[in-house]
């Protein structure tokens, strides 16, 4: 009998009565009745589930042991199967992703088109058709992986957060109960539920290895499947007891530091070749990601000691303001965070702050030092510090806007400042923070022509030019940070 088709498949329909036909098709195929069960499938349908023809005649989209499961490892409900919901709307569904967890087979990743199949307009069952996209999905999830890796290795702060965000990722999409990476100087980074100690163990419990032991000792992977159809060794019981199905375990040299990556899912027969390939590769990108997380902390760490150096010395040809920078560094990360500004640039505002007046090393130190009020020859000299730091810091082609603060902090809004009388946001916001933190500590503290006036003094000064002289944000964050709590040491 000729059947009507909404997806222009009639003849494939009609020809399913010849299993010689379907059978030489490599797109697995099956047919469904009205209420969703399985009347005829082909060869390609059995090699690709992993399932038997009897084991699929016979059976609905809702059979539970089906053990579909969407791409980021949930389940994928029978309900919700393109065959289902061909039938329940009548509308074509194309390009479903679903993970296929058969009882004999590893799991695979196959695309599903599904496509109500009407005869005399009504709709009277439901044609499938799939493909085994394992290599490319898998290619793909890889690929994400990776670019996600390389996303947290731009991002890094340290070392030590580099691998608290890694495990998480690792993690994410595959199904993970949980996921540790367990290194052999004693630290262990946990993803999801906590691994039993006989699974991270470095050494062997019960006369007999775990995992990360394995991983360490042997220096090779441990791919377990089935965990219920193995001996039940210790570390064994203890994964089925939190309702693991299969482990994988890599080994890894990070920085020098060998460990072992221990994945664990609920499911059996979801670590592929395809997979273990995968995330050893992953493993081997992360190897190199680690050596630029350090060098980028070297970095740092030579940024902080130059800066410090900087610091030190123009405080030393000054005693009166020793302490002065690192005051206003506090008081400008403080500030700059209330402001909701991202952490990178908080802490480079800090830096900035820290060094604003690295200028006076070329002032006289008889002109810093001097109790009375400075001539304006004198005076003119003084300003002139703002050049020469940010010549310096400029020369040391350091972050931005660590050099254009040392230029810019004694500008001010309204034009009356130096060294270029920059006016509103031509100066720049962390000029802007600095200069309210600059004049806040330096009025709060002793100098040699007067004593310190205070905090609440300081604060009114700053208030009476906010506007004119100051970025009145800036200075009502700087009065909510000391009305939270925040003080000088």
């Amino acid at each position: 009998m000729a059947v009507e088709s909404s997806s222009g498949y009639d003849e494939l329909i009609n020809a399913l009565i010849d299993p010689s036909f379907i059978d030489s098709i490599n797109l697995g195929l099956v047919l469904q009745d009205v209420d969703g069960h399985i009347v005829e499938c082909n060869a390609a349908a059995t090699e690709i589930l992993g399932l038997s023809y009897d084991e699929i005649l016979g059976r609905t989209s809702r059979d539970i042991d089906w053990g579909a499961v969407r791409e980021d490892g949930t389940d994928f409900p029978g309900a919700e199967h393109p065959a289902m919901l061909a039938l329940d709307t009548g509308e074509p569904v194309r390009n479903v992703v679903m993970g296929v967890d058969a009882p004999r087979a590893l799991r695979r990743w196959i695309v599903i088109d599904a496509f109500p199949v009407r005869r005399a307009g009504e709709i009277i069952g439901v044609m499938t058709s799939f493909n085994d996209q394992t290599a490319q999905i898998t290619s793909e999830r890889l690929l994400r992986l990776l670019a996600g890796v390389n996303q947290l290795v731009i991002d890094a702060s340290s070392e030590e957060q580099f691998y608290a965000d890694l495990v998480p990722l690792l993690a994410r999409g595959h199904d993970a109960v949980g996921i540790s990476l367990v290194l052999e100087d004693g630290r262990v980074f946990v993803a999801g539920r906590e691994l039993p100690d006989a699974v991270l163990c470095a050494g062997a419990l019960d006369g007999v290895l775990g995992p990360a032991a394995t991983a360490l000792q042997r220096r090779e992977a441990l791919v377990d499947n089935d965990l219920g159809g193995a001996e039940p060794v210790r570390w064994r019981r203890d994964l089925l007891d939190i309702g693991a199905g299969a482990i994988m375990t890599l080994p890894v040299n990070l920085g020098g530091v060998r460990g072992a990556l221990c994945a664990v899912s609920e499911r059996a027969r979801v670590f592929t070749d395809a997979t273990v390939n995968g995330f050893d590769a992953v493993m081997r990108e992360i190897e190199f990601g680690v050596e630029h997380v350090r060098s980028l902390h070297r970095l740092q760490s030579a940024l902080h000691g130059t800066l410090d150096a900087l610091s030190g010395m123009t405080e030393s040809r000054d005693p009166y303001t020793v302490g002065h920078q690192s005051r206003v560094g506090a008081l400008s990360e403080r500030i700059a965070r209330r402001l909701g500004l991202g952490e990178e640039l908080v802490h480079l505002i800090g830096l900035a702050a820290e060094v604003h007046d690295v200028g006076k090393i070329g002032v006289p130190v008889e002109i810093l030092t001097r109790p009375g009020r400075l001539a304006p020859v004198e005076m003119d000299i003084v300003r002139e510090h703002v050049r020469i730091g940010h010549q310096i810091l400029r020369r040391a082609q350091l972050p931005w806007p660590i050099a254009e603060v040392a230029l810019q902090h004694h500008e001010r809004l309204d034009g009356s400042g130096y060294p270029e009388h920059l006016v509103g946001e031509l100066i720049i916001l962390p000029a802007r923070i600095v200069a309210v933190a600059d004049v806040v500590e330096a009025v709060t503290q002793s100098r040699p022509y007067r004593p310190g006036l205070g905090v609440e003094r300081a604060l009114q000064i700053v208030e009476q030019g906010a506007g004119l002289l100051f970025d009145p944000h800036v200075v009502a964050a700087c009065r909510d940070e000391f009305a939270a709590g925040f003080g000088f040491e």
